[in-house]
């Protein structure tokens, strides 16, 4: 299968467990190749960190500054861990050539109206930067900048160098029309691989249709109505094989 698309996928995309879950199944499928830069990759180290001493119940107003510190210390290890798994799963993941220096020299901040109204945000100038930099060096497919972010990523900024700046639910939409049966692949394949919690076809489309994740109930629905005609196969029941029997014994 061709590559539909190249994906610079922002820090925010990588963090979500089941958003980041979908993209990298469908890039292990071929279907879309995922890239970032180490600067993207430090960012969801600390942000997957944070996050996770939030949800282990570390609250900064009850905890000393010290002890929250030392949990997000704790994370930042794992966060490294993940950040490897990520790393291994889509080798190709880095833009070759990238350089931020020279990019900021390329295309300097007043190009992209960064601070401005309607401009990128001068936190997230880095990650437009690098979506530019995939486009140019991958000049032969699309290139796209997913981010939850729109607002300091806006769309229009990004026309004129040729990358199209999506939220995750846009992309998946865009790519579930023009390939439905790689997306539902690839999705089937989420489902199989999670296992803590795991997940139902059902779960995947709430997962979907909810605002927290994709955000998008009118694929959700296509969805339920594409597994009506093609349902996911059950696993096949193992059974415990019988002892291997020796054909000397009496």
């Amino acid at each position: 299968m061709t590559v539909a698309a190249r994906l610079l996928v922002d820090a925010c995309i990588l963090v979500k467990g089941n958003v980041s879950n979908v993209f990298f199944d469908m890039a292990q499928s071929g279907l879309v190749s995922l890239h970032w830069t180490p600067e993207i990759g430090e960012e969801f180290i600390r942000n997957w960190a944070i996050k996770r001493a939030w949800s282990d119940d570390i609250k900064k107003d009850v905890t000393p500054q010290r002890k929250y510190d030392s949990v997000i210390l704790a994370n930042e290890e794992k966060a490294r861990e993940r950040l490897s798994n990520f790393e291994a799963m889509q080798p190709e993941w880095s833009i070759p050539g990238w350089n931020m220096e020279k990019m900021r020299q390329a295309v300097p901040p007043d190009r992209l109206r960064v601070g401005e109204t309607h401009g990128v945000h001068p936190k997230d100038y880095s990650v437009a930067l690098a979506a530019i930099a995939m486009a140019r060096t991958f000049k032969e497919d699309e290139a796209w900048l997913v981010s939850e972010n729109q607002k300091h990523l806006p769309p229009g900024i990004f026309k004129r160098y040729d990358v199209w700046s999506v939220n995750q639910g846009t992309g998946l939409a865009a790519l579930f029309q023009d390939y439905p049966d790689a997306v539902m692949g690839s999705l089937l394949k989420t489902l199989q691989d999670t296992k803590a919690p795991r997940l139902t076809k059902e779960d995947m489309i709430g997962i979907v249709s909810s605002g927290s994740f994709f955000g998008v109930p009118d694929v959700a629905r296509k969805m339920e109505e594409y597994w009506k005609i093609h349902d996911i196969p059950r696993k096949p029941k193992v059974t415990r094989p019988l002892p291997r029997q020796d054909p000397l014994a009496p």
